[in-house]
């Protein structure tokens, strides 16, 4: 045997090992680091003060679901990547990194989200999707960037940006997160352009003298073009909470009508304890287009789909009573008014990535969209569905709210379904079989049917 062939044979023989997934529980990394491929989290992750963790296109984060093997971190029961040191992500158009759960069939809050806490350094976060955690990015003591991303389905919050971070958030779709898209507090004042913030139950939420900044023309101060589109979140847009007033000029609204804009902000005219709001003059642009690029559908190979309701749903013999009826696209019923407030919980410079403009293929419109980029800006429900309880002692006399996501084909019929928040199994049942039987107008893009996602929210 050759040399040649037989270092052939042995770096052949490691090729398998070399393919595999990358494993880590407990970890702290202490050495500049590089992830691609696959990484499979099961207990917190640190990126200590002096190392950079550089994460490559295309690789998958996933974390397994309400685990922490280290015990640790804010959750001692679900997992974290907590960086202390740098993170620098570098997906790219249409190549994104995912971070995300590796449940079979995920669920909000099944990770607990990233940290970014150094005092003295940036991390760039850029082309990634943040999903399925419990706060999907968090940013602390530093001025962080995070641009071109997609951060939704996430169970308290997209972002929570605290204690005099100037955090710059540009060119990202921030929605259907369970409590709020963005929530800043202690004296945090980041810096936010070009944004979808849809579809969420608030869109930003400020505490504690924080001043979120999403639009400031006036060239004296801290300037910032604004050009965010902030609308259909189910309870307010901005809820202000802090003694600041925040500058929200030059963005995109629901409406153009200033009246009903201001129906959907909550601030000192509400409550004079609180700052005031100033969203005038309006950008009144729609933004959408130019987010086309950020808004890939997470593509996990899961060793299951999402359930198919035809083959799963089974009728119920006997039918008593009516418990509730849903809302859709994201939308609850909300039982409360306008005057109720949500509980209250070195930089380098950087150049902005512009991604090129599209121009739409056939294949284009084969993805699946997002709910947020349909012609319509939401899902509209054609056929509504209330569902109902045979036997109310199964739901053990649980209250509370369940969160199924569809799958809606281009016909408007539903072509499947999973929980992404749960309630009990009895209920979780009921609503996903209930779901099934939504029917929707035809969701459409530049006027070309298409297949997309979109929630249903079920309040037992």
């Amino acid at each position: 045997m050759t040399k040649k062939i037989f270092i052939l044979l042995f770096l052949t023989s490691f090729l398998p090992l070399l393919a595999r997934d990358i494993r880590l529980s407990n970890t702290i990394l202490t050495k500049n680091t590089v992830w691609s491929g696959k990484v499979i989290i099961s207990g917190d992750v640190v990126v200590a003060n002096k190392a950079i963790l550089t994460i490559s296109p295309d690789t998958q984060v996933l974390f397994a679901p309400n685990v922490d093997e280290a015990k640790g971190g804010k959750d001692k029961t679900r997992s974290e990547l907590i960086v202390k040191g740098i993170l620098i992500v570098k997906g790219q158009q249409g190549h994104p990194v995912l971070f995300s759960s590796a449940a079979k069939e995920p669920r909000m809050g099944d990770w607990y989200g990233l940290e970014l806490l150094n005092k003295s350094q940036i991390s760039i976060i850029n082309f990634a999707i943040v999903e399925y955690a419990y706060n999907g990015i968090t940013i602390k003591k530093n001025n962080s960037q995070v641009s071109n991303s997609q951060i939704h389905i996430n169970y308290n919050a997209g972002l929570t940006i605290d204690v005099r971070s100037r955090a710059k958030i540009f060119k990202n779709i921030i929605s259907e997160n369970g409590y709020a898209g963005v929530i800043t507090s202690l004296g945090a004042k980041p810096v936010f352009s070009e944004n979808l913030i849809s579809l969420n139950q608030n869109g930003i939420i400020a505490f504690s003298l924080s001043q979120p900044n999403l639009g400031t023309l006036d060239k004296k101060g801290v300037y910032n073009k604004g050009q965010n589109q902030i609308y259909e979140n189910r309870e307010y847009d901005i809820y202000n909470h802090s003694r600041k007033d925040i500058m929200a000029q030059n963005n995109t609204w629901a409406t153009k009508r200033e009246r009903l804009i201001a129906e959907k902000i909550y601030d000192g005219d509400d409550n004079p304890s609180y700052g005031k709001v100033t969203f005038s003059p309006q950008y009144g642009q729609d933004i959408r287009q130019k987010l086309y690029a950020v808004s890939s559908v997470s593509n996990v190979n899961r060793q299951s789909q999402p359930k198919n309701i035809s083959q799963e749903t089974s009728s119920q013999s006997t039918v008593k009573k009516q418990v509730v009826t849903p809302d859709v696209a994201g939308a609850e019923n909300v039982e409360t008014s306008k005057k109720i407030k949500p509980l209250a919980i070195k930089n380098r410079n950087i150049n902005q990535i512009r991604p090129p403009k599209l121009k739409q293929t056939a294949k284009e419109y084969d993805r699946i969209f997002m709910e947020v980029l349909l012609d319509s800006k939401r899902a509209k429900v054609k056929k509504k569905v209330a569902p109902f309880i045979s036997n109310t002692a199964l739901g053990l006399g649980a209250k509370g709210r369940v969160i199924v996501r569809l799958l809606v084909n281009r016909s408007g019929h539903v072509e499947s379904a999973s929980v992404v928040k749960g309630l009990n199994a009895y209920y979780d049942r009921i609503a996903l079989e209930t779901a099934s039987k939504f029917v929707y107008e035809v969701g459409t893009f530049h006027g070309k049917p298409v297949r997309f996602y979109t929630n249903i929210i079920f309040q037992f």
